[in-house]
């Protein structure tokens, strides 16, 4: 598409300085036409040519004759010998008209005639652009400067360009009617055959050019695809080993560096949660070795289960801990102790305990570790041992941390 529309202008272009040059020619032939016409309607009747040519002063007749000359124009005087007193015409130049009598026969003494240098006028005009050949046709005759061609056929088209081949030699043209002769301009179409197998050239250099570079492009971005993609590999991989401070890169805002952004924030997010587990492992056991070192250090029931509860408290981070035990002969539960602030839960646990029923009931129905909200962050837990309920422990929470299933966990396992 571009090759083409790059084509057609530099053919347009050669049409219109075709149409400049034809029509340049064309006007300046005109004008010395007239030019002509007007110097054998004047010329004849100058004084001073009839008295210089009477008096045989050449030299006179001469400036007087060139004077009227000029542009192309060409003015010429001859005796009635035909002798010419002036400087001749030469030899390619074209009468413009019929001559005009000096004197009425048989008292006349020189004629005067006007003709046109086609060859000057053409120079003329070709000096503003120098590859357009202009000429004057007449006939199928074409002049051409100082060479004379036959043209194919004696008919031009007018007023359009068009294609001619003179001697062998194709060209563009325009032609012009002036007169009874034509005013052409020509270019050679071999130029135009040049410049388009040239275009031609430069086109497929250049697509060559941008596929290598487009190539050059691909095999970057494929380079730095693949980069991307083994660096996030090597740092997933580091992940499910266990370094959870591998991050990966991030750079530009593209789906990779979302997905970087987001895998990063997952690994920051398992450090830190490892982080608190290893804070948790540690914390129980710290409390197992206190627990431990109680038990070898006395063997007074109230004191360990003082120990629990605080424990407890300490591992779950409640505000506050009530422990009911079993009576050894009813199986009754009994308030043992209480800890800490109960808040909006002390009424609630002043309540009889209903086997099934609240958060303490499911307790020790399910004789699993129950978590609840109301009225306010509770954690139920039993004391089991040998399929015998010997107590049951209830933490109170902090309303802005709810107790979760790590809390009961890690609750069950101490009691």
């Amino acid at each position: 598409m571009i090759q083409r529309t790059v084509i057609d202008s530099k053919r347009s272009a050669v049409d219109q300085r075709l149409v400049t040059g034809v029509g340049t020619l064309g006007t300046q032939y005109a004008a010395v036409l007239a030019a002509g016409n007007r110097a054998l309607d004047t010329v004849p009747n100058n004084g001073q040519l009839q008295r210089a040519i009477v008096d045989d002063n050449l030299t006179r007749v001469k400036e007087i004759a060139s004077a009227a000359s000029g542009g192309g124009l060409l003015v010429t005087v001859e005796d009635p010998t035909g002798r010419v007193l002036s400087d001749p015409a030469p030899d390619n130049a074209r009468p413009i008209a019929s001559p005009r009598a000096i004197g009425v026969a048989p008292r006349r003494i020189a004629t005067v005639q006007a003709w046109v240098n086609p060859k000057d006028l053409i120079q003329q005009v070709q000096e503003v652009d120098p590859e357009v050949m202009l000429g004057l046709a007449t006939g199928n005759q074409l002049k051409l400067g100082e060479e004379t061609v036959a043209l194919p056929n004696a008919t031009l088209a007018l007023g359009k360009p068009f294609r001619i081949e003179i001697d062998h030699t194709r060209y563009r043209g325009a032609a012009r009617k002036v007169g009874d002769s034509e005013a052409v301009a020509l270019y050679p179409q071999h130029r135009l055959d040049s410049y388009t197998r040239t275009i031609r050239v430069r086109v497929a250099l250049l697509m060559g050019l941008l596929l290598v570079l487009i190539g050059a492009g691909a095999a970057l971005a494929v380079r730095s695809l693949t980069h991307t993609l083994r660096a996030f590999a090597d740092g997933i991989r580091a992940v499910a080993s266990g370094r959870f401070d591998q991050r990966l890169p991030v750079r530009g805002g593209d789906e990779f560096s979302q997905f970087g952004a987001v895998f990063n924030q997952m690994s920051s997010q398992l450090e830190q949660r490892i982080e608190e587990l290893d804070s948790e492992r540690r914390r129980v056991q710290e409390f197992g070795q206190r627990f431990g070192a109680a038990l070898a250090a006395t063997h007074d029931v109230a004191g360990l289960l003082e120990i629990v509860v605080d424990s407890a408290v300490q591992l779950a981070r409640a505000q506050g801990a009530r422990l009911l035990v079993a009576d050894e002969g009813t199986d009754v539960l009994v308030e043992q102790l209480r800890r800490g602030d109960l808040g909006a839960a002390a009424g609630l646990l002043d309540a009889p305990v209903r086997y099934g029923e609240g958060i303490e009931g499911r307790a020790l129905q399910t004789r699993q570790a129950v978590i609840g909200d109301e009225p306010a962050p509770l954690l139920a837990a039993p004391l089991v041992a040998e399929e015998r309920v010997l107590g049951l422990l209830t933490l109170v929470g902090d309303p802005a941390r709810p107790f979760g299933r790590d809390d009961a966990e890690r609750v069950g396992s101490l009691v």
